[in-house]
């Protein structure tokens, strides 16, 4: 997956550009900029490889041109897609694209059949610190929803990624996509300790990114009117993308955009549906050996009355 400069229907944009991808998509902000004709409403929902849902509302043709060369495409059109646009198999396998990352750059063969080598852009990104709005005090063993501020106003789905010192204080943040709204939004702090903890207003949580490089990898189209009990389980889905492994997809019954948490253990990017699922997990199978010390010499006046 790489960045190119390229021109939808004349207006200058950086795009992505994914072999793992099977569809070529576009945000519904970025379209609204362009000129275009031959809308074609047609709802349906995608899902990315780590199970994040695509709101896809219809199809339109466009123009694409990469240097000097002149593409089309039929774009499946998104409302929470976190690029302008991204190009999939189908337009790279109907343009003869070949992707060369350890050259950083692609191939395209323009209308004489000549190859012609366009180098990949550095994305653009920019990050934020994900500040603590009040002091809060966590419980013993509890997993807390705490209100943070950024930098940014208004946006959807935007990354956040917890700060790595936390964790040496056994609180631990799920990474996560929020939806901010007047520079706020929620997170979830598990305090595994034994003990209370707290965290002064200001205290850094985290960092807010809305990064071009965000991995879409493959999607999975899913009919509307397909839907899941919403009580089943999901558990097992892959944070990145392996082509032996089966996405399990979650709709709720009424398909009302709820707000969930994604509860994720960073060692093995295996998700679950509690902070309680989580814990039981890391106890038993991916704590580092340090922790594993750490929570013995934590424990070892504990007397068990089993024995």
């Amino acid at each position: 997956m790489t960045v190119y400069p390229i021109h939808v229907n004349n207006q200058p944009t950086e795009a992505i550009i994914d072999t793992g991808s099977a569809i070529s998509i576009i945000r519904l902000d970025f379209l609204k900029t362009v000129q275009h004709t031959n809308f074609i409403y047609k709802s349906r929902i995608c899902h990315t490889a780590n199970s994040t849902p695509l709101n896809i509302i219809g199809q339109v043709k466009l123009e694409v041109k990469i240097k000097f060369i002149t593409t089309y495409v039929t774009a499946h059109v998104a409302t929470n897609l976190i690029t302008s646009i991204l190009l999939g198999n189908d337009w790279i396998n109907s343009n003869h694209v070949h992707l060369f990352g350890d050259q950083k750059q692609l191939t395209i063969p323009d209308q004489h059949g000549q190859l012609i080598s366009i180098p990949y852009v550095e994305p653009s990104g920019i990050n934020y610190p994900a500040l603590l709005v009040h002091q809060i005090t966590l419980p013993p063993h509890s997993q807390t929803l705490v209100d943070i501020t950024c930098q940014v106003n208004n946006d959807h789905n935007i990354i956040f990624e917890p700060y790595a010192r936390h964790i040496s204080k056994f609180i631990f943040i799920p990474h996560t996509l929020l939806n901010i709204n007047n520079n706020q939004a929620k997170v979830l702090l598990i305090n595994a300790q034994n003990r209370q903890q707290t965290l002064s207003k200001n205290t850094r949580i985290g960092t807010i990114s809305r990064d071009a490089t965000y991995t879409i990898y493959a999607t999975t189209q899913v009919p509307a009117t397909h839907h899941i009990n919403s009580n089943e389980h999901y558990r097992s889905l892959s944070r990145n993308f392996k082509p032996q492994t089966t996405k399990v997809i979650l709709h709720k019954k009424d398909n009302s955009e709820q707000e969930q948490l994604n509860i994720i253990c960073d060692n093995c990017n295996e998700y679950f549906l509690s902070g309680n699922d989580l814990q039981k997990h890391l106890r038993a199978e991916c704590y580092s050996d340090q922790i594993r010390k750490q929570i013995l010499n934590s424990t070892k006046h504990i007397e068990n009355p089993k024995h």
